[in-house]
């Protein structure tokens, strides 16, 4: 008899704390909803919500072109301010012609739902078939190579997917772990921000892979990096070393496409474990345009515009991956 009422005292508490977590999860997650934004400019918004159903979760390829020698490398930032990511790869052209392209880098770090934290208090029930935390992808820190992109410009607090991330975001807070916990920023899903590019190709970093006529000495190279100013040389702090995202190397029939990706030290640091190259071509853009404004023909098939789509996971072996 007495174990019997200390298993419905425990039963008792165990539903108290559930109610708990369940109440304090909806106030915070009111309370991140109700703000109506993200972080960045507090004025922009996006022009549409993009859906799941409009995205293509394939490999995407053109017969035209190849990727190859994508690597990776990590340096520390020399204000000490953080560390970079730099990528490198070669766009070789398969043809004999000229292509104009444009070219979208992401990197970001990336991960499931799941609580570690809390899983060690209260794990996985062994009778659940699937675990859905472990199902759903998480951004936790994201870099766009040539330009960042403001998460208010990809989703808002009336968007779905925002609700969930706010909902899995407060249910970290307000834990059996305990309560206030500090969490990552809300930040859009990696596919959110392939549509966003699709629809806003200017933000790109337009580009050529020349065919059998070479570039000219004076295109052979483009590049963003800043000189550093007399000051910065004397006193060797350098302000602008995170503005420099791209260099370009032309030659005959292959591009040298460098990427530089800056990831500033925070509260519980990550590196990048995530990168999405897409690659447009610049005259489907125009059509894709033109498209954009009016209804289709009959028979007329919408363009893409991306012609090229991969995800790369970062598999070399970096600290506090």
């Amino acid at each position: 008899m007495k174990r019997n009422h200390t298993k419905i005292r425990v039963g008792i508490l165990i539903a108290a704390t559930s109610l708990c977590l369940i109440v304090s999860g909806g106030v915070l997650l009111s309370q991140e909803i109700t703000a109506g934004n993200t972080t960045g400019d507090p004025n922009a918004k996006p022009e549409r919500q993009f859906r799941t159903v409009d995205y293509w979760p394939l490999v995407q390829e053109d017969p035209r072109f190849k990727i190859t020698g994508m690597t990776y490398d990590r340096r520390f930032a020399m204000n000490g301010t953080g560390e970079f990511l730099d990528v490198v790869f070669y766009v070789d052209n398969l043809t004999s012609n000229k292509l104009n392209l444009i070219g979208f880098v992401m990197t970001f770090w990336e991960s499931n739902a799941v609580d570690e934290k809390e899983r060690t208090y209260i794990p996985f029930t062994d009778w659940r078939h699937r675990d859905y935390d472990r199902e759903k992808n998480i951004i936790h820190f994201m870099h766009v190579s040539p330009n960042p992109i403001d998460p208010n410009l990809v989703w808002d607090y009336k968007d779905p997917d925002f609700f969930e991330n706010a909902r899995i975001n407060a249910r970290k807070q307000n834990s059996v772990i305990g309560n206030q916990r500090p969490t990552n920023d809300l930040l859009p899903p990696m596919w959110k921000y392939v549509e966003y590019a699709r629809y806003n190709p200017d933000k790109g970093l337009p580009f050529s892979v020349y065919g059998e006529v070479g570039p000219t000495d004076d295109k052979k190279l483009e590049t963003n990096y800043v000189d550093p100013t007399e000051e910065e040389k004397k006193t060797k702090v350098f302000k602008n070393i995170d503005t420099h995202t791209y260099t370009l190397e032309y030659n005959r029939r292959q591009t040298i496409y460098r990427t530089f990706h800056f990831s500033k030290f925070r509260a519980d640091y990550k590196f990048f474990n995530r990168l999405a190259l897409l690659i447009m071509d610049q005259d489907k853009v125009k059509v894709w345009d033109e498209q954009k404004g009016r209804e289709l023909k009959p028979g007329e098939e919408r363009v893409d515009p991306i012609v090229f789509k991969h995800i790369y996971k970062i598999k070399k072996n970096m600290r506090n991956n």
